[in-house]
């Protein structure tokens, strides 16, 4: 899938029950995370060393092995965007 030149244009971003590994057959780093953040809101991210706060932004830009669950941006599944 290759989105519009203007994607994202809102930045509605759901996670849908994520699940995500470094590596292929490793152990879990986020387990069944589901979330939605609408257009404009801020949030943030806090939690001890180790707890995942940067295993999250990983698998928002794709750099974690997305092993179950949807992450989408602006209704677009990123697991369909080419890189």
């Amino acid at each position: 899938y290759e989105p519009s030149i203007n994607w994202p244009s809102h930045g509605r971003i759901v996670f849908d029950n994520v699940s995500i590994s470094y590596f292929q057959d490793s152990p879990l780093v986020l387990r069944g995370i589901s979330l939605n953040i609408e257009p404009g809101e801020k949030i943030g991210i806090i939690g001890r060393t180790g707890a995942g706060k940067s295993s999250f932004i990983q698998a928002l830009f794709q750099m974690a092995i997305l092993v179950d669950g949807h992450i989408q941006i602006d209704n677009v599944d990123i697991a369909t965007v080419e890189l």
